[in-house]
């Protein structure tokens, strides 16, 4: 199941290329998203008190998600403003809470298979599979609204 979610739903945003500023737009997804990470990060260690899902991911709070919700929709707005972007303001929370769920998918897989890592390739960082957990379920609905909005 983690093969498919991984390689299958992260295959999505590479049918971005077929438009005509494609990569431009692949890379600020995967920043944004990766971004998203970091934000939740900071804000959940700065701020961070209610848990969300203990059992599958003991460190996600609430404050954390929440202060991602905010600094990547801060972020897309400084991207649309500076480098004359069109990406929708909306997406911020969409990507944020996507994201989360993505992150929990995998950590789910991880504890049920009793392992804390998926891989050996980052120590120190989960896997590589932690590192692109986030884009598990954002790269279907980023082709999605890029198609449409396009």
């Amino acid at each position: 199941m983690s093969l498919f979610f991984s390689v299958y739903l992260i295959s999505f945003i590479s049918y971005l290329t077929n438009i005509e500023t494609g990569i431009s737009l692949i890379l600020a997804w995967v920043i944004l998203i990766e971004l998203n990470d970091v934000y939740q990060y900071i804000t959940g260690n700065i701020f961070g008190k209610r848990k969300i899902v203990p059992r599958i991911s003991p460190n996600k709070t609430l404050e954390g998600v929440i202060g991602g919700v905010i600094m990547t929709t801060a972020t897309i707005f400084f991207l649309n403003i500076a480098y004359g972007y069109r990406i929708n303001i909306c997406m911020g929370p969409i990507i944020s809470i996507l994201g989360f769920l993505g992150d929990i998918l995998i950590s789910y897989f991880k504890r049920k298979a009793n392992k804390k890592d998926s891989g050996t390739i980052l120590a120190g960082h989960g896997g590589i599979l932690d590192r692109v957990d986030s884009l598990i379920f954002n790269s279907p609905v980023i082709l999605l609204m890029t198609l449409y909005l396009n």
